[in-house]
């Protein structure tokens, strides 16, 4: 039968501990946010995009609003979505066949996916726009209505955590006019518009448009930027931004900045962080436990080594 031996015992002891040290100390070292690069234990929320009620009412009095579906839903369904009442249907075809997309006419027919789908001014004018939304991240997005209020919006944009995170909006409002023109050159972003006269199909008006949107994309007017980024340890379920855009001066545009807007899972607006501990912080928790377990290791030496004697 094997005897143990109290001195490996104790040596077996003193390396486990002594491991266990290192581990304690450099976990959370490890965990110190690196210099430009994204802070330890943030994470992406999913976010959308909603226009106040009363914004988005007054805006469709006179100009139409871009709608982006992620995938084809019957007619029934985006008209009450959408509130497109039955009277108004007939208009809702009418003037997306004026700009080139023919959609169906009958109740349970699917209304295709990656195109505009605009819904009609409620009273047409000269100054008519028809509103676009552009994020950088996205690509051509859809604004909801937060008739209900924020509780009822929904995310329907979501990134992996693989960068920063920042996403940039910025809104085109474009005169009836010139729309299906812009549509042909607004596939990508900028649009593919030159100041000089290579591009003769590009009318004079769309390319002085062009002009104004290119020098004003970081305008505050027309540009928001924001983070999806939050902590790891708050309870943000999403994240939903108010766009307010409505006509200021003749002009579509931000009527006042923006707001992020921080929803935990009940639709209740929380904190987008809590804040962390100090790397300061983190360095005496680490001493302070290798001190321990190299206080726990000496004392059963001790104890042991009074057993043999």
């Amino acid at each position: 039968m094997r005897r143990s031996n109290p001195e490996l015992a104790v040596r077996r002891g003193g390396r486990t501990y002594h491991w266990l040290s290192m581990v304690v100390v450099l976990v959370p070292l490890a965990s110190t946010p690196c210099p430009n690069a994204v802070v330890s234990g943030s994470r992406p929320a999913p976010y959308g995009f909603c226009i106040p009620s009363e914004d988005y009412a007054t805006l469709r009095h006179h100009h139409s609003v871009a709608v982006w579906l992620p995938r084809p839903l019957p007619a029934v369904e985006f008209c009450s979505r959408h509130h497109v009442s039955q009277l108004e249907f007939a208009a809702l075809r009418s003037f997306n066949l004026e700009l080139g997309l023919e959609l169906p006419d009958v109740a349970d027919a699917e209304f295709p996916a990656g195109v505009p789908i605009w819904l009609p001014p409620m009273e047409r004018t000269a100054s008519t726009c028809c509103v676009s939304i552009w994020s950088l991240r996205d690509g051509w997005v859809s604004a909801q209505s937060d008739g209900f209020g924020l509780r009822d919006v929904s995310p329907t944009y979501a990134h992996a955590a693989s960068d920063s995170g920042s996403i940039d909006v910025a809104v085109f409002p474009v005169p009836v006019a010139l729309q299906r023109e812009w549509q042909k050159v607004a596939r990508t972003f900028p649009p593919r518009i030159t100041d000089d006269e290579a591009q003769p199909e590009i009318s004079r008006e769309l390319r002085e448009a062009a002009r104004r949107w290119r020098h004003g994309t970081r305008d505050p007017s027309f540009h928001f930027s924001f983070s999806q980024w939050v902590n790891e340890r708050s309870n943000v379920a999403r994240i939903i931004v108010t766009l307010p855009i409505a006509e200021v001066a003749g002009t579509v545009q931000f009527a006042v900045p923006p707001t992020v807007h921080w929803l935990d899972a009940y639709g209740k607006e929380t904190s987008p962080s809590a804040p962390p501990d100090s790397p300061m912080v983190q360095i005496l928790v680490s001493v302070t436990g290798g001190a321990l377990l190299a206080y726990l290791f000496l004392s059963s030496r001790r104890r042991k080594e009074g057993a043999r004697s």
